[in-house]
């Protein structure tokens, strides 16, 4: 169940950003003073919005990375990956522990009127 993971994409780099800071119990105020970046900079970041490559290395200086270049090295990126899919490996066990009878099914979007009409007459 790998999908890619743009590490420079601006929602991962929000969660991210979010979830280290809350793991490591920050206010927005001291990662913006650990990484030199302005509280309002951090507030970008959390709320998903493009930044800078320059911004992007202060901001994992400022998480405590060594390397300022982490969100494109391919071996953070595996780890990434590797840990998303443990979460998912997880979430999926302990929902078939919790719900026996349950099924999961895909989901798709419906964008036209034929595809509604599909999953009506085949939902019979």
């Amino acid at each position: 169940m790998t999908a890619e993971i743009d590490t420079k994409d601006p929602k991962f780099l929000a969660y991210w950003t979010k979830c280290i800071r809350a793991a490591s119990k920050w206010s927005q105020e001291a990662l913006a003073a650990a990484s030199g970046l302005t509280v309002r900079t951090i507030q970008r970041i959390e709320a998903g919005q493009a930044v800078t490559e320059t911004t992007r290395r202060a901001l994992a200086r400022g998480l405590g990375y060594d390397n300022p270049d982490v969100f494109e090295d391919p071996e953070f990126i595996k780890g990434i990956h590797a840990l998303f899919d443990g979460m998912h490996k997880l979430k999926d066990k302990e929902d078939r522990k919790q719900f026996p009878d349950h099924m999961r099914i895909s989901v798709v979007r419906v964008k036209k009127g034929e595809g509604l009409a599909r999953i009506a007459y085949e939902g019979n």
